[in-house]
């Protein structure tokens, strides 16, 4: 009876852990059909227990026709057991990170990441697994447990241990700018001691972190990646990033994270919050226990935002660091004031020997006994990128020789410095000076157009140059710019001769410039900048604005942000002035107003703005229809303001004025009305704001139809006020049909129908639906984070009503995450006096008082209640 016992107990456990694999196999199969980027020790476990199935299938048949000892099948249930409490516990642990089939793209890829932060657990779990089912194997086998032990014992003594994890990912240079190998000379000391600073085996267990400091043009990008050349294989990943510019860098860390956590390259330009969950993604892969060997290269860092080193353009590159202290990182910058790292600072190049290497594999030629390549090396005073550049010229310019091309710089020299002496010593980087403005020049002897090209681009951003953009600036004013980008062909082909002259950089699919030369280009060219080329750069930018009604606008429009700030450059100020009158100029700023105001620059659209009116007033005259535009565009500025009485003012203009010129039913008044509505509703005017909207809408269904955008928007608002005098029903209906015809038209991420979601959550909160509002709050936070970014009012707005309704269903600590979040987000964008400031500090007050947490909350509500 004891026999039969034990081979029913053993049959039973054998079922138990058998069913429990099955499902487990059957999640992970489904996992890696909805994310098939999952971890590697997902996939060593779907494999290992089907092989386990397998195995105890055997031993069940060998128990059942009772061909097992009575002592193995003791121990073979002990085993069994064992394994299907560990079992249990994966099946446990991806219940939590498994999505449903219906998941959104968005919650897949949070449950992918929640499923990397379980790796090491599972890891564990499914050594104890591993283990296990060798024990089984040999149980079935040898059948007897003596015998099976005896075999464990002496496999044990081998020591043999599990394949290490792999932590190499390849070398990543493709931020990296293309120099050619053999063209770094000159600085094997700094090379040496970068080796020395850098590599694990002379600081093992420590986190290294090295910066190449110097002025632009002294090879510290060059110095890099000779750096990598020499040493990539003592690394197990090496990778490059722009460091030029937060966004760039965002960009660049974003994409490299997508290829090596998950092996693939995205082909998708990513939401600003996708960035940041493949940010965080790889931050978290950088600083896994036993991934210490990688080398981090963050390039042209020259605009820190550090304790002492302030900027008002500038960040902090540190956030883009592993959360843990290990690995290597190495910085390129102009500042010296990187106190977090151990500083090679570059010197000109002190033997007049490597110069004269420099010029000789730049140009081509052997310059060895050259005593005019000796005197012209000792004139451009051991400075690389001068040297380069003097070298790329002589190569393109293969009857110019050293001597002829001293008198060229010493002739370029007088023209910049004149007789200032002080200036010729004080202004170290005019040698380099020099030898761009002569490499222009030739460029201009053989190709005049790209020559003009290159000087347009002072009035753009250094990076992030491609055809279309240039292309959207031709007209018949410019001849050459017309010529230039008549094809890509024609453009690429202009592009081709600057490149070879190395006056631009091909980075991706699009160009960029040095910084040292694109300033050069900007204090050279714009002391007295050319009114058609302004007007031309304006252009450009205006026609590759996408509007707010078009799908994915946020992602085309942020490739423009530097070449916007760069014509808010007060170099620019008297050309805004002469060229406002002009109606084309008016235009174009109008479209550079939308802009800023969607990136919620609001006091420099304001400026934009006012200046347009003026310009339009004085040449179109106050009554004008563009001139009402205008008005009715500040009028949008001000609400955004809470500048209520002035925007009153603005929209009552426009609105008499549309109505005198283009009559009652036009599209320009019912838009006006419409704001006249939302301005009513956010001063609590809600009868009149009701008014407006119902006009507003008969007039959109009648000129546009029931389902255009435009409508719906005004549906939309017309729910709020609804909502606003307690018509919850007919709110409620408002919603739902602006949601249906916004996710048909404009898709379900695009911000006017998450818009729809949110107010659905605030509508289903006042009626008690707390399940249906969080779902509804839920996925308007995760598209506006996707398509806005976490730090947008509009998030920050959703962030915050989230954590109302928590609080009304009594989750505090949730609760207190939300505000927590929107207080920061609201602070650091708008500032402590803001209202919406003020409103999340008063939720926290409310909070901690309901908490009995007096101290918090009352310097909660001090917060709050601050004015000044």
């Amino acid at each position: 009876m004891a026999e039969v016992a034990a081979v029913i107990g053993l049959v039973a456990s054998i079922t138990s852990l058998v069913e429990i694999s099955s499902k487990v196999v059957s999640r992970l199969r489904e996992f890696a059909v909805q994310t098939p980027h999952i971890p590697e020790t997902f996939h060593a476990l779907s494999i290992l227990l089907p092989l386990l199935t397998k195995t105890l299938e055997s031993i069940r048949v060998q128990a059942e026709s009772g061909t097992l000892p009575e002592d193995t099948i003791r121990h073979v249930r002990d085993v069994v057991e064992n394994t299907c409490e560990h079992v249990s516990r994966i099946q446990a642990c991806l219940s939590a990170i498994v999505p449903t089939k219906d998941a959104s793209k968005l919650e897949r890829t949070r449950k992918a990441l929640k499923s990397l932060a379980k790796e090491d657990k599972i890891l564990q779990t499914l050594t104890i697994i591993q283990r296990n089912n060798d024990i089984l194997v040999l149980y079935q086998t040898t059948r007897h447990v003596d015998t099976g032990e005896l075999i464990l014992a002496e496999l044990s003594k081998l020591q043999i241990n599990p394949p290490a994890k792999s932590w190499s990912r390849g070398v990543h240079l493709s931020q990296a700018p293309r120099i050619a190998p053999d063209a770094f000379i000159g600085r094997e000391p700094e090379l040496e001691q970068v080796k020395k600073l850098l590599l694990s085996r002379f600081h093992p267990s420590r986190e290294r972190i090295v910066s190449i400091v110097g002025m632009g043009g002294m090879g510290k990008t060059q110095l890099a990646l000779a750096h990598v050349r020499q040493c990539a294989q003592e690394y197990s990943s090496v990778f490059w990033f722009d460091a030029s510019g937060e966004a760039r860098l965002r960009q660049s860390m974003a994409a490299i994270g997508v290829m090596v956590v998950h092996g693939s390259v995205s082909s998708v330009t990513r939401s600003a919050d996708e960035d940041k969950l493949q940010i965080d993604n790889f931050r978290h892969w950088l600083s896994e226990p036993g991934n210490d060997q990688w080398l981090a290269i963050f390039d042209n860092y020259d605009d820190p935002c550090l304790q002492g080193a302030r900027s008002p353009t500038g960040f902090d590159v540190q956030k883009f660091f592993p959360f843990t202290s290990q690995g290597s990182i190495l910085l390129t910058s102009r500042s010296a004031k990187l106190t977090f790292s151990q500083q090679i600072r570059l010197q000109k190049l002190q033997d007049p020997g490597v110069s004269i290497s420099i010029l000789s594999q730049r140009s081509g030629r052997d310059f060895t006994t050259d005593k005019d390549a000796s005197a012209l090396a000792e004139r451009l005073s051991g400075l690389p990128l001068a040297l380069a550049t003097a070298g790329s010229f002589l190569r393109s310019a293969p009857d110019i020789s050293c001597g002829e091309y001293l008198t060229l710089y010493e002739s370029t020299w007088a023209d910049l410095v004149g007789t200032d002496v002080e200036e010729r010593l004080v202004f170290e980087s005019r040698p380099m000076e020099s030898t761009w403005s002569i490499s222009l020049q030739q460029v201009s002897n053989e190709n005049e157009d790209a020559a003009s090209l290159l000087r347009f681009f002072a009035y753009l951003g250094s990076h992030d140059i491609w055809y279309d953009l240039i292309h959207a600036a031709a007209s018949d004013e410019v001849p050459w710019l017309r010529r230039v980008t008549e094809s890509k062909l024609h453009f690429r082909r202009a592009m081709s001769k600057l490149y070879d002259y190395s006056l631009v950089d091909i980075v991706g699919n699009s160009f960029q410039l040095h910084p040292c030369l694109h300033d050069w280009l900007v204090a050279s060219f714009t002391k007295s900048p050319e009114r058609l080329l302004f007007i031309a750069a304006l252009t450009s930018i205006a026609y590759n604005v996408h509007q707010d009604s078009t799908p994915n606008f946020w992602i085309a429009n942020r490739r423009l942000f530097e070449h916007v700030r760069q014509l808010e450059s007060p170099r620019f100020d008297g050309l805004w002035q002469l060229c406002m009158s002009e109606e084309r100029v008016q235009t174009a700023t109008d479209d550079i107003v939308g802009l800023l105001r969607e990136w919620e620059q609001l006091e420099k659209a304001e400026l934009m703005c006012t200046r347009v009116l003026v310009g339009k007033e004085k040449v179109l005259g106050p009554d004008h229809v563009s001139t009402l535009e205008t008005a009715f565009n500040l009028g949008r500025l001000y609400r955004d303001q809470s500048e209520f009485s002035m925007a009153e003012q603005a929209f009552k203009r426009a609105l008499s004025g549309n109505e005198r010129a283009r009559g009652n039913d036009h599209i320009s008044t019912l838009n006006t009305i419409h704001c006249l509505g939302a301005l009513y509703r956010d001063q609590g005017k809600v009868d009149l704001a009701e008014e407006s909207y119902l006009r507003a809408l008969a007039g959109k269904e009648k000129i546009l139809g029931l389902e255009h955008p435009l409508t719906l928007v005004t549906v939309n608002n017309l729910g709020r006020t609804y909502r606003s005098q307690g018509k919850l029903d007919a709110a409620e209906q408002m919603y739902l049909r602006a949601l249906a015809g916004n996710q048909k038209a404009l898709g379900s991420e695009h911000t006017w129908t998450l818009t729809n979601i949110h107010n659905l959550g605030a509508l289903y909160r006042d009626q008690g639906k707390f399940h249906a509002s969080e779902e509804m709050y839920d996925r308007a936070l995760a598209g506006k984070k996707k398509t806005l970014g976490p730090n947008h009012t509009w998030t920050l707005s959703t962030t915050h009503n989230l954590g109302r309704l928590y609080r009304d269903q009594g989750k505090d600590q949730a609760a207190e995450e939300m505000f927590s979040e929107a207080l920061r987000g609201f602070e650091a964008l708008l500032g402590p006096l803001d209202p919406l400031t003020r409103e999340a500090a008063l939720s926290l007050s409310i909070l901690y008082h309901d908490q009995g947490k007096v101290e918090k909350a009352t310097k909660m509500a001090e917060r709050a209640q601050k004015k000044t």
